[in-house]
């Protein structure tokens, strides 16, 4: 199975064994004015950070490093884990739709 995390990193580490990806060098739509109060399901923030050049580098550095691999752990990380991982995770989540593909969006709830 092929875990895939999105995190925070102002929380905790990540637990060993994932392939670490960082995203905060993708543009933070927190910081953004039209993005205050907005999660990660609006569609105008997804686009916001999809549209960054750096998202397509990570996610197929992400996918190369899986490869055929039927066992394998990756984890994305943010400053929060609520925009930017969390949308990387469940875009790769959707390039690997044929494989056995499990996602948890660790910090996701916290504040």
């Amino acid at each position: 199975m092929i875990h895939i995390m999105s995190f925070g990193y102002k929380y905790t580490d990540i637990p060993e064994g994932y392939m670490e990806i960082d995203c905060r060098k993708i543009r933070n739509p927190f910081t953004h004015p039209t993005f205050k109060g907005k999660t990660w399901l609006d569609a105008g923030l997804q686009g916001y950070v999809i549209e960054d050049p750096r998202t397509a580098e990570l996610l197929w550095k992400a996918r190369d490093a899986i490869g055929s691999n039927t066992e394998f752990s990756v984890a994305f990380g943010c400053v929060g884990g609520s925009h930017r991982s969390v949308i990387l995770a469940e875009l790769l989540k959707d390039i690997l739709r044929d494989r056995e593909v499990e996602v948890i969006h660790r910090d996701l709830e916290k504040p």
